[in-house]
């Protein structure tokens, strides 16, 4: 399967230290297939032990729509 991600929040207005920030990925099976098994992991990128996102906590998503956001 082959997925496109899009990066729909957070936009590119600028971010102070310590803020919080909605995030908002839309995934899309580019050949229309159900999407599954996602998840997103972010990490400081000097530090790749320091994980600051790693969602969702079940990463087993069955969408048949070909998109999950």
């Amino acid at each position: 399967m082959h997925y496109a991600i899009a990066l729909m929040k957070p936009d590119t207005s600028m971010k102070m230290m310590d803020s919080t920030m909605h995030i908002q990925l839309k995934f899309t099976e580019q050949d229309a297939k159900a999407v599954h098994h996602l998840n997103v992991l972010i990490y400081q990128k000097a530090d790749t032990t320091n994980v600051i996102y790693n969602k969702p906590t079940d990463a087993h998503v069955h969408d048949q729509t070909s998109e999950f956001v």
